[in-house]
């Protein structure tokens, strides 16, 4: 079977580890009074691999000389597999090391928005249909995008000459304008505003080269 690669990588996440406090004591109440238990005789919890709760405590294996394991919302460097069997292979030497921690194999790639996802998988058949799920789903988002791109254009025809001249800002509140103008008719507009954010507009609009009297009214 030939090697199936996708356009993301890989990391291995591990559940059932947590950092021991010398100093912490948990307390818990039961029939008979409270019983006091330092925080180095209680496991670290271990949860569903995919659930909420396991995406909120696992860590990661960073890519440091010891391998330490860290937090993947704190900004260290985790360690990157380009491959699924080099990742799967790291996991289960890890495994037999850390039997009570669990180790899974998560892949981290662009979604449709071109910002970073994770997903857990277990096989590179199942890395492979994400990728191709958000390639389909990318490729919907970009015909929304030029439809909208393209009536945008149309509904602002004058925005290129506009940038040429005033900041994005400016250009996008006289390009409003303009618009606005051939919807509601000049008399319309003017009459709702103040004169003079009618007269910078109109003498804007001219030093762009829009002559405000040649547009279509309604």
């Amino acid at each position: 079977m030939s090697e199936i690669r996708v356009r993301g990588h890989y990391l291995v996440a591990v559940s059932g580890y947590k950092l021991r406090q010398s100093r912490t004591f948990h307390v818990f109440s039961t029939d008979e009074g409270h019983v006091s238990v330092p925080d180095r005789l209680l496991p670290a919890p271990l949860h569903e691999p995919d659930s909420m709760q396991w995406w909120e405590t696992i860590w990661v294996v960073g890519d440091n000389p010891r391998e330490r394991l860290c937090k993947l919302d704190r900004g260290k460097p985790y360690r990157r597999f380009a491959r699924f069997e080099d990742a799967l292979g790291y996991a289960a030497a890890r495994q037999r090391r850390f039997p009570r921690q669990e180790h899974q194999v998560v892949l981290v790639i662009q979604d449709e928005y071109d910002k970073p996802a994770m997903h857990l998988v277990r096989t590179e058949d199942e890395a492979a249909r994400i990728e191709e799920e958000i390639a389909k789903k990318r490729s919907e988002v970009e015909r929304l995008q030029a439809e909208y791109a393209r009536a945008r254009a149309a509904e602002h025809p004058y925005m290129p000459v506009l940038r040429e001249h005033f900041s994005r800002s400016r250009a996008w509140t006289l390009s409003d304008l303009v618009a606005r103008i051939k919807e509601e008719g000049i008399d319309a507009v003017r009459a709702s505003m103040p004169s003079s954010t009618w007269y910078k507009a109109v003498r804007d609009l001219t030093s762009a080269g829009i002559d405000i009297q040649a547009l279509r009214e309604k």
